[in-house]
Parts: C-alpha cells; sequence; structure tokens
C-alpha cells in the first residue's frame, strides 16, 4: 500500500468511543431502501436469492407512473414508496413531497414543499427522501425541510434553512439528504458563520446545534464509525471534513479546488474512505489509523483513474465500480488502478444486489453484469426506460424501480433457481 501527501495529515485526539449502533429506525426490515443509496448509504442491497438472468424481452413490468419533475430518488418501506417531484406550469409549479403505492404506483398523499426549481438541465428537485420510525424527511430545492407522516403525509415539524440560518439556494438547488442517527437529524444548512451543519432533533424540529463555517454542496453526508469513532463525513469545497455527533470538527483532509463533489463517499471498513467528483483530481482513498492514541488521516492513493460525476459508487470483494463520467469501470481500491471499462451507458447509475450489478444507461437501458474483477461480464439487459435517467434504482422487496425526469417505473426481478 503506497502512503503519501504525509504533509497533509492531520492529527486528532482519540476520545469520543461512543460504541453506538447505526441504524434508523425500529420498523426497518432487511428488505426496506429507506433513504439515499440504501440501508447504509453505500448503493448495496442486502437482498439475495435473484435472479441471474431477465427474459430477452426483459423484466415483467409491474406499473408505470406519470409522477412529475425531478432527479430525486425512491426511497422504500412497508410497500410503500416516498420520493419528490414537481408538477404545474410556468410560476405555478410547485414541488412535493409524494408517497405512492409500491405495487401499482397509485399515488396516497402528496405535500408541497415550495416553488419548482428550474434548471437548463432538468427542472425539480434533487433531494432524497429518509424515512425513519412513522416519519420521512423531506428537503426542497430551495431549502424546505419538513418531517411528515408517512401515513397520511401530515406535517409534524418544518424548517425553513434560508430564515433560519440564511442560508443561500445553491446554483442547483439545495440536493443532499437528511441523515439520521439515533435521535438526530443531520444536514448541511448552508448557512453563514458558524452555521455550515446541524443536527434537529427528529421527532420536533429542535435545533440540538449547529457549527463550523462551510460552503453550500451537493453531496450528502456519510455516517461512519472506525475505531468505535462515531462521525459524519460531508465533502464540501476543498476539503473532506468529519464532524462529531456534537457538532465539532474531528479531522478535515484536503481535497479538490475549485470543484463540484456529488457522489457521496464510499466508507471501506474497517478504515478507509473512498472521495470521487468529476473534476481534475479524479479520486482519492484516505486511511485512517490510530497512532498513541491520536487519528491519523493519510493518503493511500489520488489519481485520475475514475472521476465520479452524480452518479455514486459501489464496492464488491475489494473492487471499486462506478461511472468515470461516461464510462463504467472497475477499480483495484488497494492501489487505484483501472481493471477494465465499458462504455455505452452514459452518464449511468448502479447499485449493487446478490453479487451483481444493477446498471442504468442515462437513456434507459437496464442491464445486469458480474460484479467481477476479470471483466464486464453482462447477464442482460433491455429497454427498462426511455428519456433522461440521471436517477440511481431503487431495490425493495424483489423489485426494481427506475425513475426518469418525469415517470416510474417498477418491475419484478424475479428468484434464482
Amino acid at each position: 500500500m503506497v502512503i503519501g501527501n504525509l504533509s497533509s495529515r492531520r492529527w486528532v485526539p482519540m476520545a469520543l468511543g461512543l460504541g453506538l449502533v447505526l441504524t434508523l429506525g425500529s420498523t426497518l426490515v432487511a428488505s426496506d431502501w429507506p433513504q439515499l443509496r440504501g440501508q447504509n448509504r453505500d448503493g448495496v442491497s442486502g437482498e439475495a436469492n435473484l435472479a441471474d438472468s431477465w427474459p430477452e424481452a426483459g423484466l415483467p413490468l409491474l406499473f408505470k407512473a406519470a409522477i412529475g419533475r425531478g432527479f430525486s430518488e425512491v426511497s422504500a418501506s412497508e410497500g410503500r414508496l416516498y420520493t419528490q417531484y414537481s408538477e404545474g406550469e410556468s410560476e405555478e409549479a410547485s414541488e412535493f413531497a409524494g408517497c405512492f403505492d409500491a405495487l401499482t404506483g397509485k399515488k396516497i398523499w402528496a405535500v408541497r414543499l415550495g416553488r419548482e426549481f428550474v434548471d437548463e438541465f432538468g427542472n425539480g428537485p434533487r433531494s432524497t427522501p429518509t424515512l425513519d420510525g412513522d416519519l420521512g424527511y423531506f428537503l426542497g430545492s430551495y431549502g424546505h425541510l419538513m418531517a411528515l407522516s408517512r401515513s397520511d403525509g401530515s406535517v409534524k415539524w418544518a424548517v425553513e434553512l434560508s430564515e433560519a440560518f440564511g442560508s443561500k439556494t445553491p446554483r442547483w438547488g439545495f440536493s443532499t439528504s437528511p441523515l439520521i442517527d439515533g435521535d438526530q437529524l443531520v444536514l448541511e444548512l448552508g448557512g453563514g458563520e458558524g452555521k455550515g451543519f446541524g443536527a434537529f432533533e427528529k421527532r420536533t424540529g429542535k435545533l440540538l446545534w449547529k457549527s463550523q463555517d462551510a460552503p453550500p454542496s451537493y453531496c450528502s453526508p456519510l455516517m461512519i464509525e472506525p475505531f468505535g469513532v462515531k462521525q459524519y463525513v460531508f465533502v464540501v469545497g476543498s476539503k473532506v471534513i468529519s464532524i462529531t455527533p456534537g457538532g465539532k470538527e474531528l479531522w478535515s483532509f484536503p481535497w479538490q479546488e475549485n470543484t463540484m463533489t456529488i457522489a457521496v463517499p464510499v466508507f471501506l471498513p474497517p478504515d478507509r474512505i473512498f472521495v470521487s467528483a468529476s473534476g481534475d483530481g479524479g479520486a482519492m482513498v484516505i486511511k485512517l489509523s490510530q497512532v498513541a492514541g491520536l487519528l491519523d488521516v493519510q493518503t493511500v492513493w489520488k489519481n485520475r483513474s475514475i472521476k465520479n460525476h452524480f452518479s455514486s459508487s459501489v464496492i464488491h470483494e475489494g473492487f471499486l465500480y462506478g461511472f468515470d463520467n461516461a464510462t463504467l469501470r472497475c477499480i483495484d481500491l488497494s492501489s487505484g488502478k483501472r481493471i477494465w471499462a465499458k462504455r455505452g451507458f452514459g452518464k449511468g447509475a448502479l447499485i449493487l444486489a446478490d453479487d451483481k450489478l444493477y446498471i442504468l444507461s442515462d437513456q434507459g437501458r437496464l442491464a445486469l453484469a458480474k460484479a467481477s474483477k476479470d471483466g464486464y461480464i453482462e447477464l442482460s439487459s433491455f429497454d427498462g426506460l426511455e428519456g433522461k435517467c440521471w436517477t440511481a434504482p431503487t431495490l425493495s422487496e424483489g423489485r426494481l424501480y427506475l425513475r426518469n425526469h418525469e415517470a416510474l417505473v417498477a418491475y419484478d426481478l424475479g428468484t434464482g433457481e
């Protein structure tokens, strides 16, 4: 393992052994997909015994529903789907939090989040709902944060980030997704001095803490617990920063200058973190270690082997699979070396389940491939959707949910022999 960039490391005391369990809500089950990138924010589903190939004509279609404009991912739990979208025309268009039946796509309830975000690449919300217990947490493009009852959409509490913290709407809207840790809802506030990050009591909306100076970003936080030290990892501006559950900075590490990081970092247990963006810096893996009671952060490798844009990567058996802008790649995590590449998906997205990659192209081609370092081995593929597909798939209860900019489809994955 090559260790470099030692001048950039940061040493901090190791005095935060919390030993807490990283879970969402008491109702969470193995087949749920309750937040951005699934149960652990790593794009991996624990479902097994899924079919190793699909019919030539494609998977059985359960439904196709026009749900409105947006790029939010779909969260799933207990037979219901939750996402964000916008509808209406011109100045009357609004963003909504919505709940849908997981088998039919029928809308169960909708709650207005605010006016529609308009952009040349596609209108509508970007943030993905986070589900916990009987509540769902939604963030509109202009910073309207709401806690809603999952059963009927009734508002339990709401906060306007711009009013409460002086937050300025990022160029492409508020796009990060809330993180639940115990009784805390953690997110980037995007406010002024001392208001970069914050946490609310998840049941009441009471502000528990706010801290740090940080520019607005598009990268959702990741919770990790190396060496029993729980922390929230954010990528903002030109650094990766770790925040304690009380809002204190634990460590920070230099990242790309003048770049926009969207892809969520990936934790490589027990002690490494993968970070990537579409800029010239490419990607890096940093390693946390304990030295004489201190936490040492160092570079394992940094190169341009893969440049994640808006699609986050997944890890399987020591290898990383993800999009280098418009090329699907496999990367050796120990060295950063490129192993193989596959074009044809555009700026696609992927998730991992049952040792297989579920890959959605940016034009709706759906492929099933082995998660293998030995090359791209496609098992099946078909046109699952049409139009602009910039949203990663969701897998729950043996069903795969795909979204383009305006519609949602559901497919029955079937089981293996």
